[in-house]
């Protein structure tokens, strides 16, 4: 069961097109709740309307391709770079962030592996726990990503202050600034990798 908030003029002028994650829609014959629309933001509340408690212009600041109404639903699968769609059947759709259409398709594919309908009814009736668990997904692959880059940065800095270690303070202010950081790189990649360090430290580098 959705925890639904209503969507109040209030609520939608603070809205953002980029606070939202999914977005569903039911066309106007849709079984369930026709013209229904719910909106999904990043902390996962959801708030709900229905087309034609707003006018189309409030709505399209936050659901960017409503101004397409009229083919949106032949062309779900590439609405732009921002926004995909899946047919949750029955006349429902589910927009979402490109990075969560294989995570959700994958846990309806793994949950529910023996509905003779599968996905469409699947989709339609566990949207919302498949998004969750997409959701929790992508932030444990954004956790580990962040784990490895302050891991390869550290390993970096180590290098760094090994590879610096004998030089005089000024020289190793230098080579921390960007600039300086980036000549020297340079230079110790593209050059002779035996060569010492020092050798880096003429009047035209130090520039």
């Amino acid at each position: 069961m959705i925890d639904h908030i209503d969507l109040t003029k209030a609520k939608l002028d603070k809205l953002k097109s980029n606070d939202l994650i999914a977005i569903t829609m039911a066309s106007g014959g849709a079984m369930g709740d026709p013209s229904a629309i719910e909106l999904v933001g990043k902390d996962l509340k959801v708030y709900y309307t229905h087309f034609g408690d707003f006018d189309n212009k409030k709505l399209e600041k936050v659901i960017p391709f409503l101004n397409t109404l009229d083919v949106m639903f032949d062309t779900i699968k590439g609405l732009n770079d921002d926004w995909t769609g899946l047919y949750t059947g029955y006349g429902n759709y589910l927009f979402v962030r490109p990075e969560l259409k294989a995570p959700i398709e994958k846990y309806i594919e793994e949950n529910y592996s023996d509905s003779e309908v599968r996905p469409i009814v699947e989709l339609y009736s566990h949207w919302y726990d498949a998004l969750k668990e997409a959701v929790r997904a992508n932030e444990k692959i954004d956790k580990e990503v962040e784990a490895k880059i302050k891991e390869f940065r550290q390993i970096w800095q180590d290098f760094f202050e090994d590879l610096t270690a004998e030089m005089s303070q000024e020289c190793k202010n230098f080579v921390k600034t960007k600039k300086g950081r980036a000549k020297f790189m340079h230079w110790y990649y593209e050059g002779d990798h035996d060569e010492y360090p020092w050798a880096f430290f003429t009047e035209e580098n130090m520039k």
